[in-house]
C-alpha cells in the first residue's frame, strides 16, 4: 500500500502507485520478460490472423494452427466494452519455423470462414519504407 502523504489524497497516491507499475521495463506477467523484451523475443514468431469468423475463439485458433507447430498463444482481439470478437487476432507460435509453415498459407479456412495469415510486426517497430511504385503512362 502506497505510504499516506501529507498533501497527497489516498486516491492519488493509489494512482501513483498504480502508475509506477506499469513502468516500461516491469516484466510482463505471462512470460516474466519486460514488455519490450517479450515483444522482442516473439519477432518472427507471431502470426496476425484477420477475417475470422465471429464464432473463432482462443481454443479454435489453438487447435487449428498446432497443425504448423507448438503454439504458445493464440488470442482473438475483443472489444472491451461487449466482449464481442474484433475479427482478428494474434497467434504465438514456439518457433520461428513454425511460424513461417502458417504463413505459406496466406488463406486459410477457420471456424467457416477464409482468413487471411500474415506476420504481426511490433507496432513499436518503423513502418516498412513504400514500396516504389511503376510511374503512371498518362494519356492526353
Amino acid at each position: 500500500p502506497p505510504s499516506a502523504h501529507p498533501l497527497m489524497p489516498p486516491a492519488a497516491a493509489q494512482y501513483a502507485t498504480d502508475a509506477a507499475e506499469r513502468l516500461p521495463g516491469k516484466p510482463e506477467p505471462s512470460t516474466g520478460l519486460p514488455a519490450a523484451a517479450a515483444a522482442a523475443a516473439s519477432e518472427g514468431r507471431r502470426v496476425f490472423v484477420g477475417g475470422l469468423s465471429f464464432a473463432a475463439d482462443d481454443a479454435c485458433l489453438a487447435a487449428h494452427f498446432a497443425a504448423f507447430g507448438p503454439v504458445l498463444s493464440a488470442e482473438v482481439q475483443r472489444n472491451h466494452t461487449t466482449g464481442r470478437s474484433r475479427g482478428f487476432a494474434f497467434v504465438t507460435f514456439a518457433d520461428a519455423d513454425s511460424a513461417a509453415r502458417a504463413m505459406a498459407e496466406p488463406r486459410q479456412s477457420i471456424a467457416g470462414r477464409l482468413a487471411e495469415v500474415k506476420s504481426a510486426f511490433s507496432s513499436r517497430q518503423p513502418p516498412r519504407p513504400a514500396q516504389a511504385q511503376p510511374p503512371q503512362h498518362q494519356h492526353h
